[in-house]
């Protein structure tokens, strides 16, 4: 090859574009995590590197993006379900000025006690993937959870609400509460009331992006009707979803009734008020007292009573002849992965299976169970 030919390739070379992955490097800082943990604890990690390459670290929400990456083994979910942890949407990390970045985010314990690796670095999403320092693998030992989970009932009041916390490890299965009925449908608080339960109707699968606890609620079968979900996730984002199911509702009822929201920061404040009841088949009208408890988050959305034996009707709040409404946040989407119903031969089987519940959050279920006319 002569110095001409030479001279020419040289030129072809200087005018290609870069490829993909050029100018991308990382230096490892540090990283923050503890040596031991409970199962199933939830927990934040910092981890910091530094931009030493000549390109800019970028989220543009795809191939190309600039992320932090699970490694031991690649791309896995032991600590979180997302294996990713990205930069802000307009967020940028210049080079060659020494930028550092520390990504800070929230991981879980996996639910078996045991030592397990952790490891992440930066990657180009789509691109030449990992690049940069690896840093060391570090050892988080996974210790025994020091408190199961608990379920909180509700007392002797007929209401639809069955709050479950998991205080320690991951939630697997246990005997909860799942519909509050009433056994001689008065409304004095001394009554005793009964709930129907089920050995396996709440359940956890003890993976990441499975399905996680599930309440079950089984009742006797009634008259058509409509039955209103929400379903709530904790302790402080609000994540509530929304359910209407029709219902085949065909022998004895018994009776429901629905309050509007009642706003009130402890179990009795915001009770003061009589609410209209109305039975629809007796045409009859009345006014009972709201029980209104567990109401911590300030909204009581509803009750429902399934009880007044051989006197088939129905109770429901009513305001100058509208019924109350109630309208769900939909700010998050949700834990909220599946709802079910089966219609047995005599009762009514309704599943609602959320996402994972770690330790400290709590699941919540309000329903109103509406009758038709």
């Amino acid at each position: 090859m002569n110095t001409t030919q030479t001279a020419a390739l040289l030129v072809l070379f200087a005018t290609l574009p870069p490829p993909l992955w050029a100018g991308f490097d990382a230096r490892f800082v540090g990283v923050d995590l503890p040596g031991a943990v409970e199962a199933g604890q939830r927990f934040t990690v910092a981890v910091t590197f530094e931009n030493r390459g000549a390109s800019a670290w970028r989220e543009n929400g795809g191939i190309g993006s600039i992320r932090l990456g699970a490694r031991n083994p690649d791309n896995n979910t032991i600590w979180r379900g997302d294996n990713r942890v990205k930069l802000a949407p307009n967020e940028v990390i210049p080079p060659q000025v020494r930028m550092t970045k520390t990504f800070s985010f929230e991981v879980i314990a996996p639910p078996t006690p045991g030592t397990y690796g952790f490891q992440w670095q930066m990657l180009q999403e789509g691109g030449i993937g990992f690049f940069g320092d690896r840093p060391p693998v570090r050892y988080i030992r996974v210790t025994p959870s020091t408190t199961d989970y608990s379920i909180i009932t509700v007392g002797n009041r007929p209401i639809s609400i069955a709050q479950i916390t998991n205080q320690g490890r991951r939630l697997l299965t246990g005997t909860g509460l799942y519909l509050i009925c009433s056994k001689t449908g008065s409304d004095d608080p001394d009554t005793n009331y009964s709930s129907h339960q089920s050995a396996d109707g709440i359940r956890m699968r003890n993976g990441r992006g499975e399905n996680g606890p599930t309440f079950s609620f089984v009742f006797d079968r009634t008259i058509p009707g409509r039955l209103l979900v929400r379903a709530e996730i904790g302790p402080s984002d609000r994540v509530y979803r929304e359910l209407n199911l029709a219902m085949d509702f065909d022998s004895l009822v018994m009776a429901s009734y629905e309050f509007s929201p009642v706003q009130g920061n402890s179990h009795e404040e915001g009770c003061a008020n009589d609410y209209r009841w109305i039975n629809r088949l007796a045409g009859s009208f009345s006014s009972i007292r709201s029980p209104c408890p567990l109401a911590p988050d300030g909204v009581l959305i509803g009750h429902v009573g399934i009880a007044r034996q051989n006197r088939p009707g129905w109770l429901k709040v009513s305001g100058a002849g509208i019924a109350a409404t109630v309208t769900p946040d939909y700010s998050r989407t949700a834990h909220l992965h599946s709802a079910g119903f089966t219609n047995h031969p005599y009762t009514h089987n309704i599943g609602i299976g959320f996402g994972t519940l770690s330790k400290g959050e709590t699941a919540r279920i309000e329903f109103t169970l509406t009758l038709s006319r």
